[in-house]
């Protein structure tokens, strides 16, 4: 259904239209769901035109898939990373989901369809040399092996100076969506300075530690998000290089529905 509803702006669309491309901009399922059946007054499974699905990119196929499973009381969380299998022989910012079944987090990449990767996009490795890398994992590695930073793609029209650049700012979105908070991944805020290389080991050192179980990690978690997070406002900035924007988001980050 992520799929037959929404389609990515990059690769998905032929000449989007100015008209259209704020739809990367929704922020929610609920909206998401007004534009697509504002179009399709039908079920979420009937086929949708590929020009008229609702644009967006991995962030919003994640974030819609989590919200489904929410809803169905499952617990599910968006994962912010690094994919090895978008670009031949690199990795590329990403986004998928990990939900909680047969009791273990399994790891799913909702916008690929079985057969157009080399494993099971619907239940993939979970490990930190991955196929899918978390942001926090990335920077670890980078750390211990800087050279390991030629194989981070630099988003085009993002603003980012480097590689590692890209790691510490995703290391920061990580933690936004960890917490619940699901960032468009071209928002920014003052406080992302202080994501300096000391804290963003630090706050590395603990995702890795959360995703083990380890509950005095999360408290820490929970606690930098809440003094260095975005403060009810975000500068929206654009893939299609608009004007940035001050945009209000929810004040507190939704239930991360952990087990």
């Amino acid at each position: 259904m992520a799929r037959n509803v929404i389609g990515h702006f990059g690769t998905d669309f032929v000449n989007l239209t100015e008209a259209r491309r704020d739809e990367v901009n929704l922020r929610s399922v609920a909206r998401i769901l007004d534009v697509d059946q504002a179009r399709h007054p039908y079920g979420l499974d009937l086929p949708r035109d590929r020009q008229g699905r609702v644009a967006g990119c991995c962030r919003d196929h994640s974030v819609f898939v989590v919200g489904l499973l929410r809803e169905q009381g499952t617990p599910a969380r968006t994962r912010v990373g690094f994919a090895d299998y978008l670009i031949p022989d690199r990795r590329v910012d990403h986004v998928v989901v990990d939900y909680r079944a047969a009791g273990r987090w399994i790891r799913t990449d909702p916008e690929m369809a079985p057969g157009t990767v080399p494993f099971d996009p619907a239940d993939m490795k979970i490990e930190s040399d991955g196929r899918f890398q978390t942001a926090a994992e990335a920077w670890q590695s980078c750390r211990h092996d800087p050279d390991n930073l030629d194989r981070y793609l630099v988003p085009p029209g993002s603003g980012f100076a480097d590689a590692a650049h890209v790691i510490r700012a995703y290391v920061a979105l990580e933690l936004a969506h960890w917490c619940g908070q699901e960032l468009l991944l071209w928002d920014t805020w003052p406080d992302l300075d202080a994501f300096d290389a000391d804290l963003v080991d630090r706050v590395a050192r603990l995702l890795v530690a959360a995703d083990t179980g380890d509950k005095a990690s999360e408290v820490e978690l929970t606690a930098i998000y809440h003094r260095f997070g975005p403060h009810g406002t975000v500068t929206q900035l654009s893939p299609f290089g608009k004007p940035p924007r001050q945009v209000r988001i929810e004040t507190e980050p939704n239930d991360r529905q952990q087990p």
